[in-house]
């Protein structure tokens, strides 16, 4: 997995420097942060129009951000087992969170290209509501993705707040579209299909904004004024 094997090649000598190390890992992890919110982006995108470059793209992203996760992961462990300051351990354990959530949130990008797939060789079509509230619950599913991942790049968590208010948007919406779909399903195959797509593609959506709100949850942990935090 290129970088990621080169790293792990060079595990032996960056143990010996803690912060050095901690640094690439960083670096690393930024990469995974960059392909999972480019998968969000092809994903959701797959939900009205699949194009198959793009599901190429997104599924040689994805075995990255595993690659990266597992070469990372190993890596860590490692040298949490040697003796470090504090603070590295606990910058070494905040890398294993966030590689955490972002390797779920690209699971979840990958999910959402399934779904696309699904309504394209089905040959399901939303119906016009549906896509009106859809857009605006990925709208509000990207949003929040901007904001917690570039909070992770600066390290500033100064849009906490408006993370969480996010995160309470989608939640509503995703409860009422998933009630409005269920009332309003009709008898017969075709509409039992999009009710299961539907159901999932919501799940989704929902569970990567609760990626993101833990991103940017750990990234306001690290300063010393904020309260101890517990992250699911």
């Amino acid at each position: 997995y290129g970088e990621g094997a080169v790293f792990c090649c060079a595990g032996v000598r960056l143990l010996a420097a803690p912060a050095a190390a901690l640094e690439r890992c960083r670096e690393l992890t930024l990469e995974m942060a960059d392909l999972a919110r480019d998968n969000l982006r092809r994903g959701i995108q797959a939900l009205t129009e699949v194009h198959p470059d793009s599901a190429r793209e997104l599924r040689r992203q994805e075995e990255r951000i595993d690659g990266l996760e597992d070469a990372l992961g190993t890596f860590l462990v490692r040298l949490g087992g040697r003796t470090l300051t504090r603070r590295d351990s606990a910058r070494a354990a905040e890398l294993l969170m966030l590689m955490g959530d972002l390797e779920r949130l690209g699971d979840h990008a990958m999910n959402l290209l399934e779904s696309g797939e699904e309504l394209r060789d089905r040959k399901i079509e939303l119906p016009p509501e549906d896509r009106r509230q859809l857009r605006v619950l990925t709208e509000a599913g990207e949003e929040i993705a901007d904001l917690a991942l570039a909070a992770f790049r600066r390290e500033d968590a100064a849009a906490l707040g408006q993370v969480e208010a996010l995160e309470q948007v989608i939640d509503g919406l995703r409860q009422r579209l998933r009630a409005r779909r269920i009332r309003e399903t009709q008898p017969g195959e075709g509409a039992m299909e999009l009710s299961f797509v539907w159901s999932d593609v919501l799940t989704d959506l929902e569970r990567a904004a609760d990626h993101c709100c833990n991103i940017i949850s750990l990234t306001f942990a690290r300063r010393p004024d904020a309260p101890p935090t517990f992250v699911v």
